[in-house]
């Protein structure tokens, strides 16, 4: 799915991020870090199968009236649902923005089935947009190993992941990367990764 952002960036007055994502295979355009930080976490989001940013403007008509909306993101999940994402500044929503959301996500439901989930956050947390960064790079690396072939511990730490790997492999600290990009092993992206991050939530590929 590839973006289809409009120039709405320039009218809107944002700062306009280039995003490559791996999941998508292309460079999405984002207006600010609310976008860029949510951007990564769907790149890494093993129930997302691609998304797009600012995929369409929904025109609907009230009272005579037509009012036009673009949503954030447009995400399809491997599951085969879809759903509308608008991510904005918790300092920035009130009750009338919220209801515009509302009001619009009725809409979709009724002409596509997909409604608009809605996310107020405050400031971007830097530490785990370092950390989904660092993991969306980790995707374009191959594993020197097949991992159908490695039983691995259900719970460790990144250290000692590594040090697990060099029974396996000759490049272990990249493998162990690559392992988190993959979705083998989650940690808390909340804490910078080091070797004492408790790895867990394995998933079997």
């Amino acid at each position: 799915m590839k973006s289809t952002k409009r120039n709405a960036n320039v009218h809107r007055g944002r700062h306009v991020i280039r995003y490559y994502s791996k999941k998508n295979g292309c460079v999405l355009k984002l207006e600010g870090f609310l976008e860029l930080w949510l951007a990564c976490k769907l790149d890494n989001d093993m129930s997302v199968q691609c998304f797009a940013s600012q995929p369409e403007e929904i025109v609907h008509e009230v009272d005579g009236r037509k009012r036009r909306f673009t949503p954030d993101f447009l995400v399809n999940y491997t599951d085969g649902t879809s759903e509308y994402i608008e991510i904005h500044h918790e300092q920035f929503s009130d009750a009338e923005y919220e209801e515009k959301v509302k009001e619009f996500s009725r809409y979709t439901r009724k002409t596509n089935g997909w409604a608009i989930k809605l996310i107020c956050s405050g400031d971007v947390n830097e530490t785990e947009l370092v950390n989904y960064q660092m993991i969306s790079d980790c995707k374009s690396q191959e594993l020197s190993f097949d991992i159908s072939d490695i039983a691995f511990p259900e719970s460790i730490s990144f250290g000692e992941l590594i040090k697990f790997l060099e029974k396996f492999c000759l490049t272990p600290i990249p493998d162990a990367y690559s392992l988190l990009a993959y979705g083998v092993y989650t940690f808390n992206t909340n804490s910078f990764l080091t070797i004492d991050t408790p790895l867990s939530g394995r998933v079997v590929p």
